[in-house]
């Protein structure tokens, strides 16, 4: 653990140090040092929420969105800030570029929670199963208990977090989040996530140039990517 705290400190050193060494000028180099501090206090207050959800079944979820949109989402955005501020965007190209970082970066993580129950381990080079072992509050837990009939919410309430599940288990908490719908709903919320990110790119003003599509594409491949 102590080396795990001293291993983040650096990182965040290292972050800042890249900034100051990267021969900005005094304004940029202020608001990108300003950008990175709030995108790792972002990231500090998604992951407390995110741990204060796991005792919380009644999360919505819109509040699960406002977590990964600190927890997720703010890289995305941060990065995408502070080179449109480099290269001395208008406010409106840098509201246009924030706006599609947080949407694309929630639809990521609503993407992440699926392949996370049933994606491909050999694709994916992770388990498909940990997160229901670890009864991890994902999108796909919480639609499953929005949608379930009691039936199904106490199937998860038996089955979730349990440390000794068998294959068959993981497979009955798979189910319920099928039958439930809220498999369907995690797809829905993240193609919707997606398409309101790339849409905030055409508000931009002046116009971004051509090569933004560039983002478009990659986007797609963030979001409907299978590992």
């Amino acid at each position: 653990m102590t080396m795990a705290i001293l291993g983040g400190d650096s990182l965040i050193n290292m972050g800042a140090s890249a900034i100051t060494a990267a021969g900005l000028d005094p304004d940029i180099a202020a608001a990108c040092h300003h950008l990175y501090q709030q995108g790792f206090q972002d990231l500090v207050d998604g992951v407390l929420l995110e741990m204060n959800m796991v005792t919380e079944p009644s999360t919505t979820p819109e509040t699960y969105l406002r977590m990964i949109r600190m927890k997720t989402a703010a890289l995305f955005e941060r990065a995408l800030m502070m080179g449109a501020t480099i290269a001395r965007g208008t406010q409106s190209q840098l509201d246009a570029l924030q706006e599609f970082g947080i949407r694309v970066g929630q639809a990521f993580q609503v993407q992440d929670d699926i392949l996370g129950s049933f994606g491909d381990e050999a694709r994916t080079g992770k388990s498909a199963s940990g997160d229901i072992r670890e009864g991890k509050r994902t999108m796909l837990v919480i639609e499953a208990y929005a949608r379930g009939s009691q039936e199904k919410r106490a199937v998860l309430d038996s089955l979730l977090g349990r440390p000794d599940m068998s294959e068959e288990d993981v497979e009955q908490v798979r189910s319920v989040f099928v039958d439930t719908g809220a498999l369907k709903a995690c797809h829905q919320h993240a193609e919707r996530l997606l398409r309101t990110g790339q849409q905030a790119l055409d508000r931009a003003s002046p116009p971004l140039v051509s090569q933004y599509r560039d983002l478009v594409d990659l986007s797609e491949f963030l979001v409907n990517r299978d590992y």
